[in-house]
Protein backbone atom coordinates (compact mmCIF):
# COMPACT_ATOMS: atom_id res chain seq x y z
CA UNK A 1 0.00 0.00 0.00
CA UNK A 2 1.49 3.51 -0.72
CA UNK A 3 0.37 6.12 1.19
CA UNK A 4 1.65 9.16 -1.57
CA UNK A 5 -2.15 10.79 -1.53
CA UNK A 6 -2.12 11.10 2.23
CA UNK A 7 -1.93 14.77 3.68
CA UNK A 8 0.46 15.35 6.27
CA UNK A 9 -1.30 16.85 9.30
CA UNK A 10 0.28 20.67 10.67
CA UNK A 11 2.26 20.75 13.71
CA UNK A 12 -0.52 23.45 14.64
CA UNK A 13 -3.27 21.09 14.11
CA UNK A 14 -2.14 19.11 17.37
CA UNK A 15 -1.57 22.08 19.57
CA UNK A 16 -4.72 23.43 18.67
CA UNK A 17 -6.19 19.97 19.61
CA UNK A 18 -4.05 19.48 22.34
CA UNK A 19 -3.04 16.01 21.29
CA UNK A 20 0.15 14.38 23.30
CA UNK A 21 2.53 11.47 23.08
CA UNK A 22 0.62 9.80 25.29
CA UNK A 23 -2.79 9.57 23.25
CA UNK A 24 -0.51 8.21 20.79
CA UNK A 25 -0.04 5.30 23.14
CA UNK A 26 -3.55 4.83 23.58
CA UNK A 27 -3.92 4.81 19.50
CA UNK A 28 -0.97 1.93 18.81
CA UNK A 29 -2.88 -0.02 21.45
CA UNK A 30 -6.55 0.71 19.89
CA UNK A 31 -4.98 -0.26 16.41
CA UNK A 32 -3.74 -3.67 17.78
CA UNK A 33 -6.46 -4.65 19.42
CA UNK A 34 -8.79 -3.38 16.31
CA UNK A 35 -6.14 -6.10 14.44
CA UNK A 36 -6.98 -8.86 17.61
CA UNK A 37 -10.86 -7.85 16.54
CA UNK A 38 -10.21 -8.37 12.95
CA UNK A 39 -8.60 -11.50 13.65
CA UNK A 40 -5.58 -11.28 11.86
CA UNK A 41 -3.05 -11.72 14.49
CA UNK A 42 -3.65 -13.96 17.14
CA UNK A 43 -0.90 -12.42 18.94
CA UNK A 44 -2.22 -8.67 18.62
CA UNK A 45 -3.39 -8.56 22.36
CA UNK A 46 -0.53 -10.24 24.04
CA UNK A 47 1.92 -7.38 22.15
CA UNK A 48 -0.60 -4.65 22.97
CA UNK A 49 -0.08 -5.44 26.83
CA UNK A 50 3.43 -5.94 26.54
CA UNK A 51 3.93 -2.77 25.12
CA UNK A 52 2.05 -0.96 27.62
CA UNK A 53 3.66 -3.16 30.62
CA UNK A 54 7.39 -2.18 28.86
CA UNK A 55 6.29 1.33 28.70
CA UNK A 56 4.42 1.87 32.40
CA UNK A 57 5.15 -1.15 34.04
CA UNK A 58 3.15 -4.26 34.87
CA UNK A 59 0.43 -2.46 37.25
CA UNK A 60 0.52 0.67 34.74
CA UNK A 61 0.41 -1.07 31.67
CA UNK A 62 -2.47 -3.39 32.68
CA UNK A 63 -4.80 -0.75 33.28
CA UNK A 64 -3.56 1.68 30.02
CA UNK A 65 -4.39 -1.79 28.44
CA UNK A 66 -7.92 -2.62 30.30
CA UNK A 67 -8.53 1.22 29.91
CA UNK A 68 -8.19 1.17 26.00
CA UNK A 69 -9.86 -2.12 25.31
CA UNK A 70 -13.09 -1.14 27.46
CA UNK A 71 -13.03 2.06 25.14
CA UNK A 72 -13.12 0.56 22.00
CA UNK A 73 -15.17 -2.70 23.43
CA UNK A 74 -17.64 0.24 23.65
CA UNK A 75 -17.78 1.85 20.54
CA UNK A 76 -17.77 -1.52 18.90
CA UNK A 77 -21.19 -2.11 20.30
CA UNK A 78 -22.70 1.26 18.90
CA UNK A 79 -20.75 1.13 15.55
CA UNK A 80 -22.57 -0.33 12.57
CA UNK A 81 -19.53 -0.39 9.91
CA UNK A 82 -16.06 -1.49 10.30
CA UNK A 83 -13.55 0.69 12.17
CA UNK A 84 -10.86 2.19 10.11
CA UNK A 85 -7.55 1.54 11.25
CA UNK A 86 -3.40 1.75 9.83
CA UNK A 87 -1.66 -1.59 10.14
CA UNK A 88 0.63 -0.99 13.32
CA UNK A 89 2.86 -3.82 12.33
CA UNK A 90 3.83 -1.70 8.81
CA UNK A 91 7.00 1.45 9.41
CA UNK A 92 5.11 3.59 6.80
CA UNK A 93 1.13 2.87 8.07
CA UNK A 94 2.50 4.12 11.49
CA UNK A 95 2.81 7.42 10.53
CA UNK A 96 -0.35 7.72 8.62
CA UNK A 97 -4.04 8.25 10.49
CA UNK A 98 -7.47 7.41 9.17
CA UNK A 99 -10.38 9.70 9.77
CA UNK A 100 -12.03 7.10 12.23
CA UNK A 101 -8.73 7.13 14.08
CA UNK A 102 -8.39 11.03 14.27
CA UNK A 103 -11.86 11.43 15.63
CA UNK A 104 -10.72 9.08 18.36
CA UNK A 105 -7.34 10.65 18.97
CA UNK A 106 -9.86 13.51 19.66
CA UNK A 107 -12.13 11.40 21.71
CA UNK A 108 -8.10 10.18 23.58
CA UNK A 109 -7.19 13.90 23.86
CA UNK A 110 -10.48 15.09 25.17
CA UNK A 111 -10.80 12.23 27.82
CA UNK A 112 -7.17 13.04 29.28
CA UNK A 113 -7.81 16.46 29.42
CA UNK A 114 -11.27 15.85 31.26
CA UNK A 115 -13.28 17.88 28.44
CA UNK A 116 -16.54 16.01 28.69
CA UNK A 117 -18.53 18.67 25.84
CA UNK A 118 -15.29 17.53 23.11
CA UNK A 119 -15.73 14.11 24.83
CA UNK A 120 -19.62 13.83 23.91
CA UNK A 121 -19.35 14.77 20.62
CA UNK A 122 -16.18 12.58 19.65
CA UNK A 123 -17.90 9.84 21.33
CA UNK A 124 -20.93 10.30 18.63
CA UNK A 125 -18.65 10.91 15.66
CA UNK A 126 -16.82 7.45 16.97
CA UNK A 127 -20.20 5.66 17.47
CA UNK A 128 -21.73 6.62 14.33
CA UNK A 129 -24.22 9.30 15.69
CA UNK A 130 -24.95 7.62 18.98
CA UNK A 131 -25.30 9.55 21.87
CA UNK A 132 -23.93 6.80 24.15
CA UNK A 133 -23.47 7.33 27.72
CA UNK A 134 -21.21 4.11 27.92
CA UNK A 135 -18.68 5.50 25.37
CA UNK A 136 -17.99 8.70 26.97
CA UNK A 137 -17.92 6.89 30.58
CA UNK A 138 -15.35 4.60 29.24
CA UNK A 139 -13.57 7.33 27.47
CA UNK A 140 -13.40 9.18 30.74
CA UNK A 141 -11.71 5.93 32.44
CA UNK A 142 -9.02 5.41 29.92
CA UNK A 143 -8.48 9.51 30.23
CA UNK A 144 -7.76 9.40 34.26
CA UNK A 145 -5.60 6.27 33.59
CA UNK A 146 -3.49 8.58 30.70
CA UNK A 147 -3.35 11.53 33.04
CA UNK A 148 -1.92 9.59 36.09
CA UNK A 149 0.37 8.03 33.58
CA UNK A 150 1.51 11.03 31.66
CA UNK A 151 2.67 12.63 35.21
CA UNK A 152 4.28 9.63 36.46
CA UNK A 153 6.78 9.29 33.27
CA UNK A 154 6.67 12.56 32.33
CA UNK A 155 10.36 12.40 34.07
CA UNK A 156 11.76 9.31 33.15
CA UNK A 157 10.10 7.76 30.11
CA UNK A 158 10.50 9.07 26.90
CA UNK A 159 8.82 7.47 24.17
CA UNK A 160 10.71 5.26 21.77
CA UNK A 161 11.12 6.78 17.68
CA UNK A 162 10.48 3.96 15.76
CA UNK A 163 6.79 3.57 17.19
CA UNK A 164 3.73 5.50 15.83
CA UNK A 165 5.85 8.26 15.34
CA UNK A 166 5.82 11.58 17.02
CA UNK A 167 2.45 13.95 16.41
CA UNK A 168 4.22 16.29 13.65
CA UNK A 169 5.27 13.34 11.48
CA UNK A 170 1.69 11.74 11.81
CA UNK A 171 0.00 11.74 8.27
CA UNK A 172 -3.47 11.67 7.75
CA UNK A 173 -4.70 8.99 5.28
CA UNK A 174 -6.84 10.00 2.27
Amino acid sequence: MTHAASQPLPPAFFAANDHEDIDLEGLELVRLICVAYSGKRDGAWEVALERAEARHGASGGAQLFAAVRALMAAIRGWRGSCFDFMNPWCAECRLHVTAHELALLSLISAARRGDRPVMTAQAMVVSEGCACEDVVQTAQRLGRVLKTLARETAETVSLPTDGPGRLARLHRHA
